[in-house]
C-alpha cells in the first residue's frame, strides 16, 4: 500500500485556492485546467486501447463563452505565462542559431583549409569549426501560439507558413470565431487554416469569446459550424478584485510550466491495464448515449468522443511529469477522468441548451432564444417581456417561459420577475471532490 498521495490532488487543491480568490467553482477551475492541458500536450501524450492501434492524440479543443466580455483572470494568467515561455524559448533557440556558420562560411572556411593545408595546425579555431560543422543554417522548430485581440495583448500573431505539426492556437474574441466559421479565404484567416488543418497537422485550438455576439453568431451560422469550436463552456463573472491576476497562486501556475515542459519532451504513450481500458470505454459509451437539447445533432453534442480517454492520459502524464513520480493507481486516475468527462460534457450540454433553447426545423427557435437575451440583461416581470415581443401571444410567451423554466435556464424570483438562472448554482455537488483522494483505495 502506497501511501503517497496523486499529484492531482495537489492541482485540484490549487483550484481551490483560485476559486476561494474568485467565486468560480474549484470544479470547473479544474475541468478547464486538464481541457487545457489537452490542447497544451498535443501530440506529445497519446494514448492506445490496444497494442496494434495507432496511438491517438489527446488534443480537445475548447471555446470559452464568458459573461464579462473578456477572458477570465485565472485563465489568462495562464495563457499569458505560457506565451511567455513560448517566446523566451524561441528567442533563445534563433540566437543559438544565429551563431552558426552560415553555409557561403563553411564553404570559405574549407577553402582555406584546402589552400593552408601545410600550415593547418596554425589555423584559428573558429575556422575548423566552421569547415567541420556541417550545419546548415535555418530556423528552428518552433511552437507558436495564435492569437487576435483588439485589447489583450497576450498573444502573438502569425501566417499560415508557422503553421507545425504541435501548434497551440489561440482565438480571441468573437471576431476570431467568425473567421474560424465563415473565414472567406486561407490567407485572410490563419484561425480558420488552424481548423482546416486539425487532422493533418495536429493542430490544437483553445479560445474564449463575448457572450451575446457568440451566442448569435452559433445561432445565425447554425450546427455546421460548430464541431471545429470543440467543447463550448460558459464561465460566470468573476468576484475577484481587479488586480488578481498578479495575485494568482503561483503553485496553480507552476502546474502549467511542467505541462509546456512535457510539450517539449518525447511523446509518450498512455496503455493501461484491461480492467481500466473496460471502464474508460464504458465511460464513452456512456457519453456517447447522453442527449443534448431536442434537435441538436449528435457530433454537436458529443464534439469529443473519447474525453475519458484524453483526461485520463492527462492524469497519467501528470503523475509522470515530476522529479519524483508517484506509482500510477491507473484505475483511480480512470475513475477521476470519467468523472470530470462527465462534469465537461454536461456543461458543454448546458451551454448549447443556452445558445439553442428549443430546436424547430433544425434552427434555434427565434422567440425563446431572445427571451434568454433579454432575461440575461435584466429580471423582467412577465408583463414586461411580452412588452418587448411583437405578434407574440401571452399564451405562447407563457408557454416559452414555462418550458425554459422546466429546462433549468430561467426562474422566477420573489418578486415574480422571470430571470437567467444563476450560472454558479449550478449543481457541481453532485460530482463530490473529483480529485481528493479516497480512503482504502491504493494510490
Amino acid at each position: 500500500m502506497n501511501s503517497s498521495k496523486p499529484k492531482t490532488d495537489y492541482l485540484f487543491a490549487c483550484c481551490r485556492n483560485v476559486a476561494h480568490e474568485t467565486g468560480v467553482p474549484a470544479q470547473l477551475i479544474f475541468a478547464h485546467a486538464l481541457l487545457f492541458a489537452t490542447a497544451l500536450l498535443g501530440d506529445k501524450a497519446c494514448y492506445r486501447r490496444m497494442i496494434p492501434q495507432a496511438p491517438q492524440i489527446i488534443a480537445s479543443p475548447v471555446t470559452v463563452i464568458t459573461l464579462d466580455q473578456q477572458c477570465p483572470t485565472w485563465l489568462l494568467s495562464v495563457f499569458s505565462r505560457t506565451i511567455g515561455h513560448q517566446q523566451s524559448m524561441t528567442k533563445r533557440a534563433q540566437d543559438s542559431f544565429n551563431l552558426l556558420p552560415r553555409p557561403r562560411d563553411i564553404k570559405r572556411a574549407k577553402n582555406l583549409i584546402r589552400m593552408y593545408a601545410p600550415i593547418r595546425e596554425l589555423l584559428p579555431n573558429d575556422l575548423e569549426f566552421a569547415a567541420d560543422t556541417g550545419v546548415i543554417r535555418s530556423t528552428p522548430e518552433i511552437y507558436v501560439c495564435l492569437g487576435r485581440s483588439r485589447e489583450e495583448a497576450v498573444t502573438t500573431a502569425s501566417s499560415e507558413r508557422a503553421f507545425s505539426p504541435r501548434l497551440l492556437a489561440l482565438s480571441v474574441g468573437v471576431d476570431s470565431y467568425k473567421n474560424i466559421i465563415t473565414g472567406p479565404s486561407r490567407w485572410r484567416s490563419p484561425e480558420r487554416t488552424a481548423v482546416e488543418t486539425l487532422a493533418s497537422s495536429r493542430t490544437t485550438r483553445q479560445g474564449w469569446g463575448q457572450l451575446l455576439p457568440m451566442r448569435k453568431l452559433l445561432r445565425k451560422v447554425g450546427f455546421a459550424g460548430l464541431p471545429p469550436l470543440g467543447w463550448l463552456l460558459e464561465y460566470p463573472e468573476e468576484t475577484a478584485a481587479p488586480d488578481f491576476s498578479e495575485n494568482v497562486p503561483q503553485p496553480y501556475l507552476r502546474f502549467f510550466d511542467q505541462l509546456f515542459s512535457l510539450r517539449l519532451g518525447p511523446p509518450v504513450t498512455f496503455l493501461p491495464d484491461p480492467a481500466v481500458i473496460e471502464m474508460l470505454d464504458a465511460a464513452v459509451a456512456a457519453q456517447g448515449q447522453r442527449t443534448g437539447p431536442s434537435g441538436v445533432p449528435s457530433e454537436v453534442v458529443n464534439p469529443e468522443p473519447m474525453l475519458p480517454w484524453q483526461i485520463a492520459t492527462v492524469f497519467w502524464s501528470i503523475e509522470r511529469c515530476h522529479d519524483n513520480p508517484n506509482p500510477e493507481n491507473k484505475l483511480l486516475l480512470a475513475d477521476r477522468a470519467c468523472q470530470i468527462a462527465r462534469l465537461i460534457h454536461e456543461l458543454h450540454i448546458s451551454t448549447l441548451g443556452g445558445i439553442f433553447p428549443m430546436v424547430t426545423d433544425g434552427e434555434a427557435d427565434p422567440i425563446s432564444a431572445l427571451i434568454l437575451d433579454k432575461l440575461a440583461v435584466a429580471p423582467l416581470q412577465p408583463r414586461e417581456l411580452a412588452r418587448k415581443f411583437h405578434r407574440v401571444t401571452a399564451q405562447e410567451l407563457k408557454w416559452r417561459l414555462e418550458f425554459l423554466a422546466e429546462n433549468g435556464k430561467i426562474e422566477r424570483n420573489g418578486e415574480g420577475k422571470w430571470s437567467m438562472r444563476d450560472f454558479s448554482r449550478l449543481n457541481f455537488s453532485r460530482f463530490g471532490e473529483i480529485c481528493v483522494s479516497k480512503k482504502g483505495r491504493e494510490a
